[in-house]
């Protein structure tokens, strides 16, 4: 959503029809996450963490990733202006104990983390990507329940 150029423009609209807004991003554009937030034009953000950041270029299928505007926005959202949630979709090989750490320290103080089933719909960037077993991602849950508030499995 945070490509589209009238973004501003069209959540003031749905706001003056009395509806909260729910932004589900994936954090590639701070300034206009924080634009929103100063605006009060935002009730509750999602924002997509793909992984550590040492993996994050590699989990996402993009080159020349700036992870200056990930960190950017992550900081953003954990000064608690707005509810919001972080989520992971786990997905085996990308993400293993080593990564789950990482981002445990990263993201320390984070209100909340969803951790979320792979599930292959046919249309991701890589073929054969395979779902982490529920029991390993409990395991990555205590892990990040160390540093983050509210950690929770979605999907398993």
């Amino acid at each position: 959503p945070t490509l589209q150029p009238d973004l501003i423009e069209f959540i003031k609209k749905i706001k003056e029809l009395g509806f909260l807004v729910k932004l589900d991003t994936n954090g590639t554009n701070p300034k206009l996450l924080q634009q929103l937030i100063n605006n009060n034009l935002v009730d509750y953000i999602a924002m997509d963490i793909k992984n550590s950041l040492t993996a994050y270029t590699k989990t996402s299928g993009k080159g020349n990733f700036n992870l200056e505007d990930i960190k950017k926005s992550v900081e953003l959202l954990k000064e608690n202006k707005v509810p919001y949630e972080f989520r992971t979709t786990l997905v085996k090989h990308h993400h293993t104990t080593k990564e789950i750490k990482e981002m445990a320290k990263w993201l320390n103080g984070g209100k909340k983390l969803f951790l979320q089933c792979f599930v292959d719909g046919g249309t991701c960037l890589q073929s054969g990507l395979k779902k982490i077993e529920k029991q390993e991602a409990e395991l990555f849950k205590k892990i990040l329940n160390k540093t983050i508030q509210h950690v929770e499995l979605r999907g398993y």
